[in-house]
């Protein structure tokens, strides 16, 4: 059942989510100088399996449009928790 009344907007959501991973750092670094070396060599770290932050989504107004008139019915989906995660 199509509702005329109604048109999609095409939305960018931002959400947070931790993981853990680890890095090797010089032996003789003390606890505060490693965790500065690991800020230093972030990019470094390999991505862990993330867990999504609960309510941490926020809408990016500024990558929100009105896309091309389409079907409005079928593209909604409920939100399940997973996600296809994957570091640039």
């Amino acid at each position: 059942m199509e509702n005329k009344n109604m048109r999609k907007l095409n939305v960018t959501v931002q959400c947070m989510a931790v993981y853990n991973s680890s890095i090797m750092v010089p032996r003789e670094l003390t606890f505060e100088e490693a965790i500065k070396y690991a800020k230093e060599h972030i990019d470094e770290i390999n991505l862990g399996e993330l867990e999504y932050i609960s309510d941490s989504d926020e809408l990016d107004e500024e990558n929100c449009d009105f896309g091309e008139e389409e079907d409005t019915n079928s593209d909604c989906n409920l939100r399940t928790g997973e996600h296809a995660w994957e570091k640039p």
